[in-house]
């Protein structure tokens, strides 16, 4: 009865998911619209004002991703905001990742797995909380698993070569905007390969495939290997877990198993372990993975390494713990979570006539609990680089071209006041120096990046060579003092 209930409502159950992801989104939106940007996201787009000519070249980590700035850079360029245009994209392509949960999801069950799916991604904490940031987290991931979901479409079900290209492009897209995104690529390989064979290589839609994706590339090579600013940051991104010894790696791999109950929280931790039970299978019937006889097993194999591929880069050659980095794993977390729910369904519906009614029920509680700690954790974190971004601004009122400012080396405040910002020189004697050589105007004394210690007393111990011009709090507390420079009083 009630799988004659999701296929006749099917299309009402879908959109009525892909309704509410748009509305949650909608209020974590607006929510969010105005909070200030922290590290990573100042620095996406500083890069973005300094391609536009808008400040400056400062300075940035080469080692960043360029799509989002490269989006940004053509919105400011147009004369338009380049960062509330970002975050629309990044508004968009979350609503996109929802439909991608409910179309791999059907592609490799059916539709009423997808549906499930979709309505517990639409809730995730991570992703309002993430697609709200000028981060590359979410669009990687969405961009990622469309190229992934185009060209399984195309291979597997003939579809047309349209969508080859743009899948391929999509994975391109996906690298370029983070640059594990090559994750993808991998998956994606090995999924074709794995439900087509090798003979699949004589196709003509392979080398279409292959060639879209070298020209997609192209400009990319071409930039990338014309600055040695990005060579090198690439380099120390790609080496930062190579020093790290096996037990510390082991280690971080595990903080990801252990956080896993938290990503999910207890309801949907539970119906994701009693899904991972219903793919035991893949274990025991391996070689008919390989030999292409058992197509479920393949479909339930494919899923398995969608997840497992991100938790085991991440977790052994990146050298932290992130909670973020895992985003991209849990679109197959959900699929295996939705196959819990509809295996418990299975197994308790001869036991009583409301099985339907206890699956709505979990899967109500179990968004519930994912909504709660997305509005809570957006909430306390949504204003806490407000200063930051109110002394940058206060600078950029108050600073003209060519003036200095030295303070401990936060994009934030490059980003927002738009001029040359130095950090501090270790010692006073230095900073003096410096001071003497440049035009500077102001120094910034914050909480947000530690300084050297002599800079918390600097103004009380020559009280004559600065002046307090504005103050910034966070919870009523001082967060930021903005001094005025006297450089005729430093001898």
């Amino acid at each position: 009865m009630e799988d004659d209930f999701f296929e006749k409502n099917s299309n009402k159950l879908f959109w009525i998911t892909i309704f509410l992801a748009v509305v949650i989104r909608l209020y974590f939106f607006i929510l969010t619209k105005n909070q200030a940007l922290w590290w990573d996201e100042a620095e996406y787009m500083l890069i973005s004002k300094i391609w536009a000519g808008l400040i400056p070249d400062v300075g940035w980590f080469g080692g960043r991703p360029l799509l989002l700035p490269f989006i940004g850079f053509l919105f400011y360029k147009l004369n338009l905001n380049g960062e509330f245009a970002v975050r629309i994209i990044e508004f968009l392509l979350s609503i996109l990742g929802v439909l991608l949960i409910y179309l791999i999801g059907k592609l490799f069950y059916n539709k009423k797995t997808g549906i499930i799916a979709a309505f517990i991604g639409s809730f995730f904490y991570l992703d309002f909380f993430y697609s709200n940031r000028i981060m590359v987290d979410i669009p990687s991931s969405v961009l990622g698993f469309l190229g992934f979901y185009l060209i399984l479409k195309s291979l597997i079900y003939n579809k047309n070569n349209f969508y080859l290209i743009i899948g391929s492009i999509s994975l391109i897209l996906s690298f370029l905007m983070k640059y594990t995104g090559i994750l993808f690529i991998i998956a994606t390989i090995v999924s074709i390969f794995l439900l087509k064979g090798f003979s699949l290589l004589k196709e003509k839609k392979i080398l279409i495939a292959g060639i879209t994706g070298i020209l997609a590339m192209i400009p990319f090579i071409i930039y990338i290997f014309s600055n040695r600013r990005i060579l090198a940051g690439i380099f120390e991104a790609g080496t930062s877990a190579a020093s790290l010894p096996l037990s510390q790696k082991f280690g971080v791999f595990f903080s990801y198993i252990t956080y896993m109950p938290t990503y999910l929280q207890w309801v949907f931790f539970i119906v994701f372990i009693i899904g991972l039970f219903t793919m035991i299978d893949v274990f025991l019937g391996f070689d008919l993975i390989l030999k292409r006889q058992n197509l479920r097993l393949q479909n339930d194999f494919i899923i398995l390494m969608l997840m497992l591929i991100p938790l085991l880069y991440f977790g052994f050659f990146v050298n932290h713990f992130e909670e973020r980095y895992l985003i991209y794993s849990f679109l197959p977390i959900f699929i295996i979570t939705a196959k819990g729910l509809v295996k418990l369904e299975d197994y308790i519906r001869p036991y009583t006539n409301y099985a339907f009614i206890i699956i709505i029920a979990l899967l109500l509680v179990g968004s519930y609990q994912q909504f709660k700690m997305a509005d809570s954790l957006t909430k306390s974190k949504m204003n806490a680089f407000q200063p930051q971004r109110l002394a940058g601004e206060w600078l950029k009122e108050n600073t003209k071209e060519g003036d200095i400012i030295f303070a401990s080396e936060d994009p934030q405040f490059t980003y927002y006041a738009e001029v040359d910002v130095l950090g501090f020189p270790a010692t006073i004697e230095e900073f003096h120096q410096q001071v003497k050589k440049t035009n500077a105007k102001y120094m910034v004394v914050s909480i947000y990046e530690k300084p050297p210690n002599w800079i918390y007393t600097y103004a009380q111990d020559y009280t004559s060579n600065v002046e307090a011009k504005a103050g910034f709090t966070l919870d009523e507390k001082p967060a930021i003092i903005i001094y005025e420079i006297k450089k005729e009083k430093i001898s």
